[in-house]
């Protein structure tokens, strides 16, 4: 099976023809196939031979910067609301997505010729894109083919938080010293933002609060600002006693309440949550 999704992207493989988001993403795609076997400890065989092709794949890809990843809006779920050609910047869907993979095969120790200088094209680019507007940094979740930008959104699959898991995991590759304190003052800055302009009331940990309650979370486990734990605090304190999904999707793990129950008692005994490599917080 897993050879079968390999099919579509091969024909990619010697090009940087735009290709459908579904093919190398996270949540569909190729991406999310080797976050998987990533997870697995001391893989072998086929499986592991499946895994160097598709970051061999990707890693080809990267080779174009940005630009390996444009997608077209007949290859996308969202085609009202994007131009004919686009770079998605979503961690769920786009490039972000990929970057955070890249930099979980760097850690769990891959060997590629080109996987660092992968890494650190795509963290440099991904960088370039936060502005600074009206006091706040902006990460927009996509790129159309004449550089304009969307407005950004708040989330785990398409929002700022998001993208800020690939931003901390790839520091390792782009001067750290230099980038750890800029990246510190957007983390705080988006999450003020963040708290101000949302609803408490979105669920899920997908789209929903307990999602970018449970990144910050991991982020203070990490940098130990004090700051940082006082907001986390505060906004925990804001969350409604009756917090439940009750949607379509209310017994699911991204939308649905399963999702914050394992995210909520990671919290509360204080130990790694088993969503981590789903939600590429394993860091």
């Amino acid at each position: 099976m897993l050879e079968y999704r390999l099919m579509p992207l091969l024909e990619y493989e010697n090009t940087s023809e735009p290709c459908a988001f579904v093919e190398y993403d996270l949540i569909y795609g190729l991406t999310g196939i080797c976050t998987y076997l990533l997870s697995i400890d001391n893989l072998t065989g086929q499986l592991k031979e499946i895994l160097l092709k598709i970051i061999d794949l990707i890693v080809y890809r990267a080779k174009f910067a940005e630009k390996g990843f444009y997608t077209t809006r007949n290859q996308h779920f969202f085609e009202s609301e994007r131009s004919d050609i686009f770079i998605e910047c979503g961690l769920a869907h786009g490039v972000p997505g990929v970057l955070s993979m890249l930099c979980l095969a760097q850690k769990r120790g891959i060997q590629h010729p080109e996987l660092h200088s992968s890494i650190k094209k795509l963290s440099s680019w991904l960088f370039q894109q936060i502005t600074f507007e009206d006091n706040r940094y902006v990460i927009p979740y996509y790129i159309d083919e004449n550089r304009s930008s969307s407005n950004a959104h708040f989330g785990w699959c398409y929002g700022m938080p998001g993208i800020l898991i690939p931003l901390w995991t790839s520091l390792d590759v782009n001067e750290k010293d230099i980038y750890k304190p800029f990246f510190i003052i957007i983390l705080k800055n988006i999450y003020k933002n963040v708290f101000e302009n949302i609803t408490l009331y979105e669920k899920g940990i997908c789209h929903g609060i307990i999602g970018l309650i449970y990144i910050l979370y991991k982020f203070c486990k990490v940098i130990y600002d004090k700051d940082l734990v006082d907001l986390l605090n505060s906004i925990i304190e804001k969350i409604p006693d009756n917090y439940l999904c009750s949607n379509k999707d209310k017994n699911s793990i991204l939308n649905g309440n399963i999702g914050m129950f394992i995210i909520s008692l990671s919290m509360y005994k204080e130990e790694e949550s088993v969503l981590d490599n789903i939600m590429l917080l394993n860091f």
